[in-house]
């Protein structure tokens, strides 16, 4: 059997080859490292001018029940909406400031929050992904704003072929189970999810120990 490392890649347009070991060593050395609190930290130094730095944390709707499924991904919506440090729409001023990308996403799995600014930037990038996944104010105002649009959303989704065709399938590979939810959950959680809903979600999952945060860019190792 032919081991992977003896494998060749060869570049288009090129006579030579690496293999797969030289493939690696062109990469940058991920560091790795767990705060007392559990939180995981991992850092590439790639020498770049910009850099990335998120936070995914283990709140896909795979840890999510029948009542509260679509939780994370209504999260997901409110995260940019307001926090304790940054009114509605200071945040995004923040970030535009920075010249700086401020993004994120739901999935099966996990739930993401990243950032893309200079890498100069990285200490302030971090500060905000902090405020915004510990200090969302989730006012009542914003949830029934956001429940409009999560429900529009789902109605679109059902209107997609291949989103209603991947539901299908996880539901049937894995029925009985929380793999099988939907990451946006049914119509009917989205219209009855409560604020306290959601903050018993946080305080169920936003937990140091189920988070990671990565980074990668240049002066990462400076900082993290």
């Amino acid at each position: 059997m032919m081991n992977i490392r003896d494998c060749e890649f060869r570049f288009l347009g090129g006579a030579g080859s690496i293999s797969y070991a030289q493939s690696l060593q062109a990469h940058p050395e991920t560091l790795l490292s767990t705060l007392d609190n559990g939180l995981r930290v991992a850092s590439e130094e790639t020498g770049h001018s910009t850099c990335t730095v998120g936070l995914w944390v283990n709140c896909g709707s795979r840890y999510e029940t029948t009542k509260n499924n679509g939780a994370a991904f209504f999260l997901e919506h409110l995260a940019f909406k307001g926090t304790k440090k940054y009114p509605q729409g200071a945040l995004e001023q923040e970030v535009e400031s920075m010249g700086a990308h401020l993004s994120a996403y739901t999935s099966r799995e996990h739930t993401a929050y990243y950032m893309k600014s200079l890498a100069k930037d990285l200490p302030k990038a971090v500060e905000l992904l902090a405020e915004v996944v510990q200090g969302s104010l989730l006012s009542e105002a914003e949830i029934e704003r956001q429940r409009g649009v999560v429900l529009q959303e789902l109605e679109e989704m059902e209107g997609s072929l291949q989103d209603v065709c991947m539901d299908l399938l996880h539901a049937t590979s894995f029925q009985g189970t929380p793999l099988g939810q939907s990451t946006l959950g049914p119509s009917h959680n989205a219209r009855t999810l409560t604020r306290q809903d959601l903050l018993e979600f946080i305080s169920s999952h936003f937990k140091a120990p189920r988070m990671v945060l990565a980074a990668a860019g240049g002066a990462v190792l400076l900082f993290l």
